[in-house]
């Protein structure tokens, strides 16, 4: 006999299942995504670094920009959302030095902060919880993987939200438009 699910998913990540009636299970489901064209690396995470010309690296394997920096409601998105990539694909430190914050809150959910030691810090929010891949006092270079996608804290959907800062994060820094250094 064959059971039947009714699965919903939001932005490729699945909120519910429910099962449809009734029967026996033939085989135990695995719980794992698979993503065509995506490339498994040994972070779980998948997808290469966007080669960028410049001083900064590219935090994400896509480009698609779904929320830029800027105020809206009055209210300042200190960060650029980039979606598109996909549940689980690889954050990547966008220029090297020391990671001054490895943890979560309410709104940015799992977030890494590095501090880059020339005045600017730049931040990655919304990671899947337990990929963060660093930790506080750890050195990292341009283009480590540092963490995978995901919905964490106050997102509507899967993405990252890049920020950079000119000074410590929401502790007397500034935010920039990270859009501007690329």
């Amino acid at each position: 006999t064959r059971i039947t699910q009714k699965v919903q998913k939001i932005n490729g990540e699945t909120v519910s299942v429910a099962k449809v009636g009734s029967g026996e299970v033939l085989k135990e489901p695995i719980d794992e995504i698979v993503v065509k064209g995506g490339k498994k690396s040994s972070y779980s995470g998948y997808g290469e670094a966007i080669a960028t010309s410049g001083e900064w690296g590219w935090p994400a394997t896509c480009s698609s920009i779904s929320s830029p920096f800027g105020y809206r409601w009055g209210v300042l998105h200190d960060g650029t959302d980039i979606a598109g990539c996909g549940y689980g694909s690889n954050i990547f430190a966008a220029q090297s030095w020391t990671v001054v914050q490895s943890s979560y809150k309410f709104d940015n959910g799992e977030y890494i902060t590095i501090d880059h030691h020339n005045g600017y810090y730049s931040m990655y929010a919304h990671m899947i919880s337990g990929s963060r891949r660093v930790h506080v006092g750890d050195y990292v270079v341009k283009g480590q993987v540092i963490g995978s996608m995901g919905r964490t804290g106050a997102a509507t959907g899967v993405h990252l939200h890049f920020s950079i800062w000119s000074g410590f994060p929401y502790r007397g820094g500034r935010a920039l438009n990270a859009m501007s250094f690329y």
